[in-house]
C-alpha cells in the first residue's frame, strides 16, 4: 500500500515522457543537484576559513617563538661584548698605568714577553702590544711584528686626540689571519698628561663561533657580525663561497630597519638565498648609528614547517568530508527529491502545451513533495476553470467590440461627413452672402453722394454707418470665405521655396509697408513641404499684423529660422519679431480664436479672423503656433513647418 503512490507517480512520469519525449534539462547550474552541491560548498566553507585562520595563527606564533629565540641569543651576544669590551678596557687601562712607560728604559722585550704571557692567561686576544708617541710599535706579544708604525691608522690619530679608550674599526690581522676588534688606550704622563703613547689589543670574534655552537640553532642558521654598512665581518657558519665584505642578502637592507634604533627585527633572503627572521642588536658604537651589528637569522621554514603540516592534515581530512558530503547530496538528490519532480515538471509542460487536464497523479498526503504535487493539481483544476471561463468572456467581448467597432466607424464617417458639409456651407454661405451685401452696400453709397447735405445731418450719419456697416460686414464675409478656405480649398502639399513665399507676400503688402515706412529684414529661408497660397497667406497676415500694431516707431519686422527644439530632423522652427506695442500674456491663446479682438475698431481696424486664419493653415502642415511678447515690448511669433 505504501508502495502505490510512488508507482502511480513514475507510470505518470513514463507516460508523460513518452508522450513528451525527453524533457530539456537545465543548465548546469541551475540544476538542483549543483545547487545542493552548491550548498554542501557553501557550508564547508566557513571550516575551511577556520583552518587557514588556524594555520595562520600557528605560523604567526612559530614566527613570534623564533624571532623570541633570535632576539634572546642577539642580546646574549650584545651582553658577552660588552663584558669583553669592559675585560679590555680594565686590562689596557692597568697596562698603559705600569711605570716603565714614566720612566723609559730598554725594556721592549721584558714588555713584549709580558704581553705574550697575557695572550696565554686571555686566549681571546689575537695580539696585545705598545706604541710610542710617533706611532712606532715599540712592544707586542706576537711573535711576529706585521707593522712597524700605526701613526697613519685612524684609530691611533682618535686614540691621540681624545685620550680616552675607544674602539677601532674591525680589521683582519695579517698574523693569524683572523678579524679582529682593535681596543686601544692611550698611555699618559701622570704629571702633565702629555701623550707618550698607547697600548692596544685586538679581541678575537672567535666567541661569536662559540655562541652559536652553545645556542644550539635550528639548522641553517647564521649568527653573523655586520659593520656599519650592513657588510659581512665574521659569519657562523663558514663558507668558502661568503668571504667578509658581503651585504646581508646580498643589498642593503630596507631603510626603515636602518632607521630604527636598538634591537631590531625583520625577514628577509640570506647571502645563500634562504629566507631568515634576523635579530640584529648593536654590538659597537650608538643605537642610532652603530659601528658593529650583531644579527642571528633563522630560517622562516623552521618557523612554519609545524603549522604547514598541521594546516596540510586539516585540509586533507576537511576535503575527504567534503567530496563525501558532496558525492552524498549529487547521488542522493536522485532519489530523494528528483523522482518525485519529474511529474511535476511532465504536467508543467502538459500545461505548457494546452492540456489543462494533465494532473501529476502523486498522493496528495506524505512530505513537501506530496503537498507541492496536491497544490500542483489543483492549480491545474483551477487553470482549467479559468481558462475556459475567460474563452467564455473572449468570445463575448470579441462581439461586443465587434459591435462597438461598426458603431463608432458609422459615427465617424456620419461626423466627417457632417464636417465637410458645415465646411461647404459655410463657403457658400459666405461666398453667396457677398452678392447681395455689395448691392447693399453700393446702393448705400450712391444715396450717400447723391443727398449727402440735403437730408439733414442725422440721416447724412445714419447713411454713414449704414455704409461702414456694409463694408465692415463685406471684410467680414471675406475673412470667414478665407477661413473656411483652408480646409476645404486647400493644395496638395510640395516642396516650397519659403524666400519665394516671402517675396510674394511683400510684393501684396507693398502699399502698407510704404505707407507704415516698416522694415522687413530676414535671413535666407529654406525649403519646407506645404501649400504654395496657404503659406503666402500666413507671411502676409503675420507681416500685416507687425505692420498694423505698430507703436510711435517705424515698424522694424526680423524672419529668421532654425532647426525645431522638438523635433529638428523633421521641421524647422521660423520666428517673427517686431517692435510693435506687445500683447499681455493673459491673452496668448485669446487672440488665436476666431473673431476675437484686444482693441476697438477705431483704434485698429479688422475682423479677429487673421491669427485665426494662421492658426489653422499651420495645424494644416502639422506644426504648432505660439508667441512670445510683453507689453510695449514688440512681440514674436514662432511656428513649425515640415521638412522637405
Amino acid at each position: 500500500m505504501n508502495d502505490y503512490p510512488q508507482r502511480a507517480s513514475s507510470a505518470v512520469g513514463t507516460r508523460l515522457g513518452n508522450e513528451l519525449g525527453e524533457i530539456e534539462k537545465p543548465p548546469f547550474f541551475q540544476r538542483l543537484r549543483t545547487r545542493l552541491l552548491l550548498l554542501v560548498i557553501l557550508a564547508v566553507t566557513p571550516m575551511l576559513a577556520l583552518v587557514l585562520y588556524g594555520g595562520w595563527e600557528q605560523r604567526r606564533q612559530g614566527r613570534a617563538e623564533l624571532g623570541a629565540t633570535a632576539q634572546r641569543i642577539t642580546r646574549t651576544a650584545i651582553k658577552q661584548q660588552e663584558q669583553y669590551l669592559e675585560d679590555g678596557k680594565q686590562l689596557l687601562s692597568t697596562l698603559s698605568q705600569m711605570g716603565r712607560w714614566q720612566f723609559p728604559t730598554n725594556q721592549n722585550d721584558s714588555t713584549s714577553a709580558l704581553f705574550a704571557n697575557l695572550m696565554l692567561l686571555h686566549p681571546l686576544y689575537l695580539s696585545i702590544g705598545a706604541v710610542d708617541a710617533d706611532g712606532r710599535v715599540i712592544a707586542t706579544g706576537t711573535p711576529l711584528t706585521p707593522e712597524d708604525n700605526v701613526a697613519g691608522r685612524p684609530w691611533f690619530r682618535q686614540a691621540r686626540e681624545t685620550r680616552g679608550f675607544m674602539v677601532g674599526d674591525y680589521q683582519v690581522e695579517q698574523v693569524n689571519k683572523k678579524p679582529a676588534l682593535r681596543l686601544v688606550c692611550p698611555i699618559l704622563d701622570r704629571t702633565n698628561q702629555v701623550f707618550l703613547g698607547l697600548v692596544y689589543a685586538s679581541l678575537d670574534f672567535s666567541w661569536i663561533k662559540r655562541l652559536a655552537e652553545e645556542a644550539s640553532l635550528p639548522p641553517n642558521s647564521t649568527l653573523t657580525v655586520l659593520d656599519r654598512s650592513w657588510r659581512l665581518v665574521v659569519r657562523f657558519p663558514e663558507t668558502d663561497s661568503q668571504g667578509a665584505g658581503q651585504m646581508l642578502g646580498g643589498t642593503p637592507v630596507d631603510t626603515s630597519v636602518l632607521s630604527k634604533a636598538g634591537d631590531t627585527f625583520f625577514e628577509g633572503p640570506g647571502l645563500d638565498g634562504i629566507w631568515r627572521l634576523y635579530s640584529v642588536g648593536t654590538l659597537i658604537g650608538g643605537d642610532a648609528e652603530p659601528d658593529l651589528r650583531v644579527a642571528v637569522g633563522i630560517p622562516s621554514s623552521s618557523a612554519f614547517a609545524g603549522s604547514r603540516r598541521a594546516m596540510v592534515m586539516n585540509l586533507m581530512v576537511l576535503s575527504l568530508v567534503t567530496l563525501m558530503t558532496g558525492l552524498l547530496a549529487w547521488f542522493g538528490a536522485e532519489r530523494m527529491v528528483l523522482q518525485g519532480i519529474q511529474p511535476l515538471l511532465g504536467v508543467a509542460r502538459q500545461l505548457h502545451l494546452g492540456n489543462l487536464s494533465a494532473r501529476t497523479g502523486m498522493s496528495h498526503r506524505g512530505g513537501e513533495l506530496q503537498l507541492l504535487a496536491a497544490a500542483f493539481d489543483e492549480m491545474a483544476s483551477s487553470l482549467e476553470q479559468r481558462v475556459a471561463e475567460r474563452q467564455r468572456a473572449e468570445v463575448r467581448l470579441k462581439s461586443m467590440n465587434e459591435e462597438l467597432e461598426q458603431k463608432v466607424a458609422a459615427r465617424t464617417r456620419e461626423l466627417q461627413r457632417s464636417n465637410e458639409e458645415l465646411e461647404e456651407f459655410a463657403y457658400a454661405a459666405s461666398h453667396d452672402l457677398q452678392e447681395p451685401l455689395r448691392m447693399i452696400a453700393g446702393h448705400l453709397q450712391l444715396l450717400e453722394r447723391r443727398y449727402k447735405g440735403k437730408l439733414g445731418e442725422d440721416a447724412d450719419e445714419f447713411i454713414h454707418y449704414a455704409v461702414d456697416g456694409a463694408k465692415r460686414m463685406d471684410q467680414l464675409i471675406v475673412d470667414l470665405l478665407a477661413y473656411s478656405r483652408v480646409g476645404t480649398h486647400g493644395q496638395p502639399f510640395a516642396d516650397v521655396d519659403l524666400n519665394r513665399v516671402l517675396a510674394r507676400a511683400l510684393d501684396h503688402l507693398t502699399l502698407r509697408i510704404e505707407e507704415g515706412k516698416a522694415v522687413v529684414q530676414s535671413e535666407t529661408l529654406p525649403k519646407v513641404q506645404g501649400d504654395t497660397v496657404q503659406l503666402t497667406q500666413l507671411f502676409q497676415n503675420l507681416l500685416g499684423n507687425a505692420i498694423k500694431f505698430r507703436g510711435t516707431q517705424p515698424p522694424v519686422i526680423d524672419i529668421s529660422c532654425l532647426p525645431s527644439a522638438h523635433d529638428p530632423q523633421h521641421f524647422w522652427t521660423l520666428a517673427f519679431k517686431d517692435n510693435g506695442i506687445g500683447i499681455e500674456s493673459q491673452y496668448f491663446e485669446r487672440i488665436f480664436q476666431i473673431f476675437q479682438r484686444l482693441h476697438t475698431r477705431e483704434e485698429f481696424p479688422g475682423t479677429g479672423i487673421g491669427l485665426s486664419i494662421c492658426k489653422r493653415i499651420v495645424d494644416r502642415h502639422g506644426g504648432k503656433i505660439w508667441l512670445e511678447s510683453a507689453l510695449g515690448h514688440g512681440t514674436t511669433f514662432f511656428f513649425t513647418l515640415p521638412r522637405p
